[in-house]
């Protein structure tokens, strides 16, 4: 049976093997869960003692929300407490369906996770000095990522 609760109701361990095992799409959660705790809340997704999804409600403005199925997408989504006023929602590209039934006249703004461009598509904003190459991102990218972003800002 599926249900919804806290991150303190579970036992620790149990989310940090579960984010990181795959970190590309849970960075935020790591993230936000290391530099920011106060700031953040956790729901979590239970199905038979295991987690299936998680929503990562930052400052009460911006909710995350990753799900194996749009059942569970549903739950999370609907077990944000009314009381926080959400800004953004931040889903997979795959739910933008989903998303648009859940919330079929967005006052909020809406983002889709993706941290890959669509090949035929990609138009540099600037100038690239050096030749790339363009592919999905994988687990062995991560500590890539997380150097960058330390250069660009030791916060992260």
């Amino acid at each position: 049976m599926l249900q919804v609760v806290k991150l303190e109701d579970i036992e620790i361990e149990k989310f940090w093997d579960y984010v990181l095992s795959d970190v590309p799409l849970y960075f935020f959660f790591i993230l936000d869960l290391k530099q920011y705790p106060e700031q953040s809340q956790f729901l979590v997704a239970i199905e038979n003692e295991d987690i299936v999804g998680l929503c990562l409600i930052w400052k009460n403005q911006i909710a995350h929300v990753r799900g194996q199925n749009e059942e569970i997408i549903t739950s999370l989504f609907h077990a944000i407490p009314e009381d926080i006023q959400i800004e953004q929602f931040n889903f997979e590209i795959k739910y933008q369906k989903l998303l648009s039934s859940l919330i079929p006249k967005p006052k909020t703004k809406l983002l889709l996770h993706r941290m890959v461009l669509q090949k035929d598509k990609m138009i540099p904003r600037f100038p690239l000095d050096k030749p790339f190459t363009q592919r999905n991102l994988t687990k062995e990218d991560a500590p890539k990522i997380a150097k960058l972003m330390a250069k660009a800002s030791p916060t992260y």
